[in-house]
This record gives C-alpha cells, sequence and structure tokens, in this order.
C-alpha cells in the first residue's frame, strides 16, 4: 500500500481507544524495525518507592490516604492507556485482528467510492493489497450488502454472489439499455434488497425489476423510482403483500401502479408522490387516484411524518369526493406537509386530512384568480394552523421572477407551526385579494419581518397595495429588506415610522453592487426621515458580499451617529442564494 494508505491506517487506530484495550499484549509479536515508529518522548518509568504507603492512626488521615492512593491510580491508569496506544501504533498493520480490520474496510467503502468515469476500483483495492486481506473481504458478506452501482457494466452480479445472502442495499441505480445484465442479477434478488433506488427512462427496461417489486420484494424499507423522460413507469401488480408492513420510504416520480396497494402501510413514515410531466395515464381505474383514494392512503397510514404530493390528482378529483360521505385522515405525527395542486385541490385536501399543531405546511404555485371565496377559505385555514408562541411571530413576503410572490409565517425561532404559500401573478399584477388575506392575517403578533424583491417587473402601485395591507405591524423589532429591486426599498422605508413604530433593528441587503450605487442617497434620505420622525432605532445594518464606500458616510454622517447607536457593515454571501427558489420556506 502506498504511505498515505498507511498513515491512514495508523490515523484510524490511535483514534479508537475501545479497541485498543482490548488486545491482548502477548499475542503480537514485537520487531526492532518497529522502534523508528515510536515517540521521541519516552514515557517516564513508574517509580515504585513513590507508592509507599504508612498506616493511617486517624480516620481523617485515612480518608486523605484513600485519596491520595485514588490520585494514583488515576495517574497510573493513565499512563496504561497511553502505552496501550502507542503500542498499537508500531504493531504492523498485517497483524491487526481482523475485528479491526473489517472496520477499517466499511469507513473506507463509506468515502472511496468506486467510479465507471474515473475507471477508479475504489474501496474494492483492498482486495488487491495481499492474500489476507482479500480472503477477509471476500468472506464478509455485510460488505458487499452495499451493491455498486457505478463500476462497468456486468460486474453487479459478481458483487451480489459474494454479497451471499445478507440485505442489500441498491442507491442510485440508472437503468439503460446497455444494463440489461444487471437489471435482470438485481431483479433475481429481490427478495434480499431493503433499499432501492432506481431511475429508468423506458417502461421496458426496467420491467424486470418492476416486476419482481410485484413477485417477491418482502424486505423493502425504502422504495424509490423516478424517470427523466416524459413517461411513466408501471408496477403493474402493485406492492407485493409482505412489503407494506416494513416499507418506511416510498417516493414516486411518474410512476404508477395499483393504488390500492398502498394500503395498509403501517410503517411509513416519508411518501412522496410528484409528477413532473404531463402524460396521458393508462385508463385503467386503478392507476387513477381521485382524492378519495388518496385520504383512504393517507388514513391508513398512521405513522406518516412527511408527505409530498406534486400533480398524481385525476382532474375533477373535488368533484367525484362529494357523491359519497367524506372521509378523513388523521396524521398525528406529521411534521411537514408539502403541496403543489391547484387551489380547490389543495382546498379540498386540507379540509379532508388532520394534522399536528406543530407541523409546517407549504404550498406552491397557486392560483389566486379563479376563485376569490376559496382562497379566502385556504388562508382562513393557514391563519388557523399558524398557534402564536411566545416569543411571536415571523412574517414574510417574496418575490421571485417566475411570476411568484410567496407569503410566508411561523414563530420566530422555530420552522414548526408555520406555513409557506406562493401565489402566480401575471405582467407584474398581484392578485387583487392578495393584500386583503395578508391584512387579515394575525399581524399583531408579528415580531419580524421580512421583505425580498428580486423581480423587476412588479409594479411600484401593486408593492403600495402590498404594504398598504400591512400598514400597522405595533410589535416588529426586527426588519430585513433584500433584493434587486429598489421599489418595495423606498416604499417600505418612508413608512417605517408608521407601519412598524416598535422597530429596533433594521437590515439592509441588496444583490448588486449597483443597487447601493442607485439607492444609497435616497435610502441615506429615507432613513433621515423616519428617525427624525421619532423612531428609536438601535442599529443599522448594512449587509452585502463586498465593502462599499458608502458605508463610511452612513458611519460618520451626524444625523445618524447621533441617533442610532450601532451602524455596522456586515459581509454576507450572495452568489449561493437561487432567486428562482423559495428562501422563506423556513424563514432565515
Amino acid at each position: 500500500m502506498t504511505r498515505r494508505f498507511h498513515e491512514a491506517f495508523l490515523s484510524f487506530i490511535a483514534h479508537h481507544r475501545s479497541w485498543h484495550t482490548d488486545m491482548s499484549t502477548t499475542s503480537i509479536p514485537q520487531n526492532a524495525c518497529d522502534s523508528t515508529r515510536t515517540s521521541d518522548n519516552p514515557v517516564a518509568p513508574i517509580s515504585m518507592a513513590s507508592m509507599a504507603y504508612r498506616r493511617a492512626n486517624t480516620i481523617r488521615e485515612g480518608m486523605l490516604e484513600v485519596a491520595q492512593i485514588d490520585r494514583d491510580i488515576q495517574e497510573l491508569e493513565g499512563k496504561l492507556c497511553t502505552l496501550r496506544l502507542r503500542r498499537n501504533l508500531v504493531v504492523p498493520i498485517s497483524l491487526l485482528p481482523p475485528e479491526i480490520l473489517l472496520q477499517f474496510f466499511l469507513c473506507l467503502r463509506a468515502v472511496d467510492i468506486p467510479s465507471r468515469r474515473t475507471r477508479s476500483l475504489g474501496w474494492i483495492r483492498v482486495t488487491h493489497v495481499c492474500h489476507l486481506w482479500r480472503t477477509l473481504a471476500l468472506r464478509t458478506p455485510m460488505l458487499w450488502a452495499e451493491v455498486i452501482v457505478t463500476l462497468r457494466r456486468g460486474t453487479i452480479e459478481h458483487l451480489l454472489r459474494r454479497a451471499a445472502g445478507v440485505p442489500l442495499f441498491v442507491r442510485g441505480f440508472y437503468a439503460t439499455n446497455l444494463d440489461l445484465p444487471d437489471v435482470r442479477a438485481l431483479a433475481s434478488r429481490m427478495s434480499q434488497i431493503r433499499v432501492l433506488d432506481v431511475e429508468g427512462d423506458r417502461q421496458d427496461l426496467a420491467l424486470p425489476l418492476l416486476d419482481q417489486i410485484s413477485a417477491s420484494a418482502t424486505q423493502l424499507e425504502v422504495l424509490k423510482l423516478r424517470t427523466r423522460m416524459p413517461t411513466h413507469l408501471v408496477i403493474e401488480g402493485g406492492l407485493h403483500p409482505c412489503t407494506r408492513p416494513v416499507l418506511r420510504h416510498l417516493s414516486l416520480q411518474n410512476t404508477l401502479l395499483d393504488w390500492n396497494s398502498l394500503h395498509q402501510l403501517s410503517s411509513l413514515v416519508s411518501l412522496e408522490l410528484i409528477e413532473a410531466y404531463s402524460v396521458d395515464r393508462p385508463s385503467e381505474p386503478m392507476y387513477q387516484l381521485p382524492l378519495s383514494k388518496l385520504i383512504s392512503i393517507l388514513a391508513s397510514s398512521p405513522r406518516l411524518e412527511s408527505l409530498t404530493l406534486r400533480g398524481y390528482l385525476i382532474q375533477g378529483a373535488v368533484e367525484s369526493s362529494d357523491n359519497s360521505t367524506p372521509t378523513y385522515a388523521v396524521l398525528h405525527h406529521l411534521s411537514k406537509l408539502d403541496i403543489t395542486f391547484n387551489l380547490l385541490d389543495c382546498l379540498a385536501l386540507l379540509k379532508r386530512i388532520r394534522i399536528p399543531s406543530g407541523a409546517a405546511i407549504l404550498l406552491h404555485r397557486l392560483t389566486p384568480w379563479n376563485d376569490a371565496g376559496c382562497l379566502q377559505t385556504l388562508l382562513n385555514i393557514l391563519k388557523a394552523h399558524v398557534l402564536p408562541p411566545e416569543d411571536g411571530l415571523y412574517l414574510g413576503i417574496e418575490v421571485l421572477p417566475l411570476n411568484l410572490v410567496g407569503l410566508a409565517m411561523r414563530g420566530l425561532t422555530s420552522a414548526s407551526a408555520s406555513f409557506y404559500a406562493s401565489f402566480h401573478f401575471i405582467d407584474g399584477k398581484l392578485p387583487r385579494t392578495l393584500p386583503v388575506l395578508l391584512a387579515s392575517l394575525p399581524l399583531t403578533q408579528v415580531t419580524s419581518f421580512e421583505l425580498q424583491d428580486f423581480s423587476s417587473h412588479v409594479r411600484s402601485k401593486h408593492w403600495h397595495q402590498m404594504l398598504d395591507a400591512a400598514v400597522f405591524l405595533p410589535h416588529v423589532r426586527n426588519m430585513l429588506i433584500r433584493g434587486h429591486n429598489c421599489r418595495p426599498f423606498l416604499g417600505l422605508l418612508g413608512r417605517c415610522a408608521q407601519i412598524a413604530p416598535a422597530l429596533e433593528t433594521l437590515q439592509l441587503r441588496f444583490g448588486s453592487r449597483s443597487a447601493y450605487d442607485v439607492l444609497t442617497n435616497s435610502v441615506l434620505d429615507e432613513i433621515c426621515k423616519f428617525v427624525s420622525c421619532g423612531l428609536s432605532l438601535k442599529r443599522l445594518e448594512l449587509q452585502s458580499d463586498a465593502s462599499h464606500p458608502a458605508i463610511s458616510d452612513w458611519e460618520t454622517k451626524e444625523e445618524l451617529t447621533s441617533v442610532i447607536p450601532e451602524i455596522r457593515f456586515v459581509q454576507v454571501s450572495l452568489t449561493s442564494y437561487d432567486p428562482s427558489t423559495p428562501s422563506l420556506t423556513w424563514g432565515s
């Protein structure tokens, strides 16, 4: 092995004292050449003369003598531990016990992944070092339980043979027309597979696996199926009956099955149903998912903690569910509900499920102009879901470039008991009902407010409508304004004294240096105005990824420094922010 590999071994051994202290001190021979690896600082010899103890004549002297002996014992134990550790460092690697060597193999397997692209064997190189290592690796099926899907095609069958009968974990397998031998090999071991994460672009390529999921998958705890193409994968027989009690995580992306086979998933904690493409489905009723059937599936999964739904509901799901007596799903353990439906389906689902008050609700891409009454009902549900914590509420409003406006509310220090909802707008027009709905939220309990604008298409009058809706936030102490667009900055700054009379900390974060050049003087004038109106601001914070010359003017301007105790610049990273995705989902 290389010198780096040898040093890694020594470091691994040195940091696992629990193994070292159990090693026998007589079974491993010592060589003179090993002395070159010992420390330059030898352990001081133990003098027995220093351990001469006298008989105590009083109770107090006896207790002092016992305390001294305990200190000596502790000192000796420390020296013994140091000696054992040093001894293990000089033991030849070839003489390590198999248990320790195997633990090192397992750690190496996690960090040195074989790669088809770089033609690297990764951790499998340990089988090429010596006969001892190869024998140990090949005789340990547990080492091969993580099926390697990144080697050259046709090798999975040999790796499965080494795994013998242990439970298998298959992650990140991508089935192509050149991988059919590997697909068949995995399908033949389906009864052993505990984790199956597969991606396939065509039904015929993944068919052997899909068929065996229905026929022999009895140990599946995690099942993830997805496709990159605008098509569906179809599990014609549904889930195997033995899978239902043990399945814990299920993720289906553009994958269809007999939805009746999802009943009685008593151990399921995570369910993800995502339909990324609008593709015609098979006409058979078992592949259709109306709302009533979805509710029935959820009701039979009492341990569900995370639920993600995007598409899948058939058209007219709401109407068909109203023809019979409605059923409800009670999800006591749910902590996250992530939905991307149209407004009517989203509202219908929320009416039919019961979730804990501490769960987080995320609703994406709603279309509020279709039915203002439905939107009002939806916001009422969300408002009732947010419980006012002791430290107040956080309110966030953001505008994204993809014609979306997002609204978030949560507890100030926690993501629980929260909601996030994003609404479509067209041609820079915010939904007419949105400002009214914003005003209906419990604004008097908000203590932290955030406004983001990363779109240049929203008209100023619509921002004024939004700000007018949130005209009074009496208990807001902290306010953060950030983005590329200057309109909401100046509009909100001009109303700070009116909107948030108790404001103490104001943070400004611009997305580009050009925004500083345009806004510096205007922002400074607005701040001077509302400070002169009597707003007791304690801290003014300017945030950017690079210092700007204007900050020195802010720190020295007497109109500000005389009334604001703290004015400072904070450097933050703006390069990692993606303005096309929601950033208020869990707050900041």
